[in-house]
């Protein structure tokens, strides 16, 4: 039997994806029931076993190689993306200076 809590937005585990990015969680601000926050994706997952199927979930997980990108082309990627997340803090009501 699932435990899935739609008033709560708590999923059932049928209702996840088998492959997910473990994540850092930066900057994470809540107003009026909503959060914001900026997330480092640290690691590719997938899912291979479940082992509780109720919140909290529990699995186990497998790590896919990632495949080897050029390192030209990813440090251009990288400095667009923390060009762009400069831009979205400065623009951003939780985290502009006031």
């Amino acid at each position: 039997m699932e435990d899935s809590d739609p008033e709560q937005g708590i999923p059932g585990s049928e209702e996840l994806e088998t492959v997910g990015c473990a994540v850092r969680v930066h900057h994470a601000q809540g107003e009026s029931g909503k959060v914001q926050f900026i997330a480092q994706g640290l690691q590719r997952f997938r899912i291979t076993q479940w082992l509780r199927r109720r919140p909290p979930y529990l699995v186990e997980v497998e790590y896919p190689d990632e495949p080897e990108e050029a390192a030209d082309e990813l440090k251009a990627y990288t400095l667009a993306i923390i060009s762009s997340i400069k831009e979205l803090l400065r623009t951003n009501r939780f985290t502009a200076r006031k």
